[in-house]
């Protein structure tokens, strides 16, 4: 099979929530389908990445960052804007994967101090800070760095985990990574499969309206030479009539 064509296909694949993570893994991992993944497939993939883990109910979870850093580095190679919307919910997953580790048991703050600090390691000392010794991700904003001082915080402060279980909701995290994925999806466009066949089909309508055009038109009597007109030749017909 073309390779353009084994592209289309898994695009569109990937975009059907009916497809499974696990038959989309099969066709991905399958040596015998020549797959030669484009910028948009990867970010295509990414994006479900995503999706698939809000599906199972983990908004909590690294590998929606670690997808948002891929989009962020496929986005930048083919100089597209990072959105508001892309920031703000990479702030909102890490804050959110660190927060989970402090919960409210009976009306009482509690939080397991070894996981906690644990996530406040992976996130913010070595995600947060490897980007931002970089200085290449447009995902480190103000916020973010503010969120990154407030969880050091927390690690000395009980006072400061209590601020940020006030500030922090996952619903409101979810909201957000919601947005981003309707954003992203719709500034991709439709899958080229689908907007391949949706052109297919709307040109064989208007080919069936031409044809129903023409027919009305050869049912009625033919205009002479005798009332003063001229029979037009098949050339002269307007650009409806020609299929």
């Amino acid at each position: 099979m073309v390779p353009a064509i084994v592209l289309w296909i898994i695009e569109f694949l990937t975009r059907q929530d009916s497809v499974s993570t696990l038959v989309l893994n099969s066709i991905l991992s399958n040596t015998h389908i020549p797959i030669l993944p484009t910028p948009r497939l990867k970010k295509t993939i990414a994006l479900r990445s995503i999706h698939d883990e809000i599906a199972n109910g983990s908004v909590s979870s690294e590998t929606i960052l670690d997808s948002l850093e891929i989009i962020e580095q496929l986005d930048q190679k083919e100089r597209i804007k990072i959105p508001d919307s892309m920031r703000l919910a990479y702030c909102a997953v890490a804050v959110d994967c660190t927060m989970k580790h402090l919960w409210v048991v009976e009306s009482k703050r509690k939080h397991d101090p070894e996981m906690f600090s644990e996530a406040v390691k992976t996130i913010w000392r070595e995600r947060v800070d490897k980007l931002e010794f970089l200085k290449k991700s447009e995902l480190v904003t103000d916020e973010l760095r503010e969120f990154k001082e407030e969880m050091e915080a927390a690690l000395l402060d009980s006072n400061a985990c209590v601020r940020l279980l006030e500030k922090a909701t996952r619903n409101e995290t979810l909201r957000l990574v919601m947005d981003y994925l309707k954003e992203a999806l719709d500034e991709m466009g439709s899958p080229f499969l689908e907007l391949l066949a949706r052109t297919e089909r709307e040109r064989k309508e208007k080919e069936k309206d031409a044809d129903k055009v023409g027919v009305k038109a050869s049912s009625e009597p033919e205009v002479g030479v005798a009332d003063g007109s001229a029979r037009k030749e098949p050339g002269d017909w307007p650009d409806l009539m020609r299929f």
